[in-house]
């Protein structure tokens, strides 16, 4: 006989739990319920791009690659359908400036500036549009305006430490120098333009050493400019020999540096060289840059015993072109005196 089996009601109960589904019901369920979402999501149809941003992410990329006059016609594209277009305006006037079109660049970037006060790049390449015109306060301005987004930008400060040394506001450009060498200690243009000011505010030596501890570690190519600056700061000390070897060095190396040239010519009148040799190096100057204006009083000075006429000529051209910058008062003063005496009537001998 086969033994009885019998079950108590706990097994049964055990029995029936041990097969119950229902967390797996559960998360059937919970991902059948989320199905028809992601049917929805994905059956929404995306918007065709308008013919102006596909125009605008065309230049953008042309823009990148370096292809800036093909960037142009697509910038000019988004323009002949929205006429104020504050993007495609940004962009052709970057361009501009990276190409030289200065004039161009101030046009289209002034269009919504004042929109545009927390992007850097629309305000720096505005103030460097402006300071290639000698617009200096504005170009000021507008490096201001990029320096509250990048406060340590070294391009934007040594713009700036340079603007205001041409509008001779040396106490910020001495500020402002400063603090371009913390940021960028082994620069040379930091280190030129820093020795330029001190020079400028009557602290020679302090320039002096500026100068000689960048020429001790300075790659070869930036010692023309080094030495310039030296021979501008010995100038200015009175020492003419040192000044003189300081640009023959200068000029050895580059021999179209258009400062060392103005320099040399200085110091060749200073001792009484011959003035034929000071026009040879001033003229080649004001070829090589011909906004270096200070060579027409210095030609003034060369012709004036064998050219008076030529002389007075480039006298006029001076006074127009310094009158009103402190920093030729004195030249100018002396330019006064000798055109006064040119002008004198000659005395009638009695008979």
């Amino acid at each position: 006989m086969f033994p009885v089996i019998t079950f108590s009601f706990l097994s049964l109960v055990l029995i029936s739990c041990s097969h119950s589904p229902a967390p797996i019901a559960k998360k059937e369920v919970s991902s059948q319920k989320r199905k028809p979402n992601r049917v929805k999501r994905s059956s929404k149809i995306a918007k065709k791009p308008s013919k102006k941003d596909l125009h605008l992410k065309k230049g953008n990329q042309f823009s990148i690659d370096g292809l800036y006059r093909e960037a142009i016609h697509e910038y000019r594209e988004v323009l002949n359908i929205e006429k104020n277009n504050l993007a495609a305006h940004r962009m052709i006037g970057i361009i501009h400036v990276k190409t030289g079109e200065y004039r161009k660049a101030i046009r289209h970037l002034e269009k919504n500036i004042n929109k545009l006060e927390s992007d850097f790049e629309a305000n720096f390449y505005l103030a460097e549009a402006y300071r290639t015109q000698d617009r200096y306060g504005d170009a000021i301005f507008r490096y201001k305006f990029a320096l509250t987004q990048k406060p340590n930008h070294k391009l934007t400060l040594k713009a700036l430490s340079w603007s205001y040394y041409k509008i001779r506001y040396y106490k910020a450009a001495l500020e402002t120098s400063i603090k371009l060498k913390k940021v960028s200690p082994r620069d040379i243009q930091s280190t030129i333009i820093l020795a330029r000011v001190l020079n400028k505010i009557g602290k020679p030596q302090k320039a002096l050493s500026q100068i000689r501890k960048a020429l001790l570690s300075s790659p070869k190519e930036y010692k023309p400019y080094l030495n310039s600056v030296l021979g501008d700061v010995f100038l200015g000390m009175n020492n003419v020999k040192k000044a003189e070897a300081s640009y023959k060095a200068a000029l050895k190396e580059q021999p179209l540096l258009a400062g060392a040239l103005l320099g040399l010519a200085k110091t060749t009148l200073e001792q009484g060289g011959p003035p034929d040799v000071a026009i040879t190096f001033l003229e080649r100057a004001g070829r090589i840059k011909p906004s270096l204006f200070e060579t027409f009083f210095y030609l003034g000075k060369a012709h004036k015993d064998k050219k008076p006429k030529l002389s007075k000529k480039y006298l006029k051209k001076f006074r127009q072109l310094a009158s009103g910058d402190p920093e030729y008062n004195e030249q100018l003063s002396e330019v006064r005196k000798m055109l006064s005496k040119k002008n004198r009537p000659k005395k009638e001998k009695r008979l």
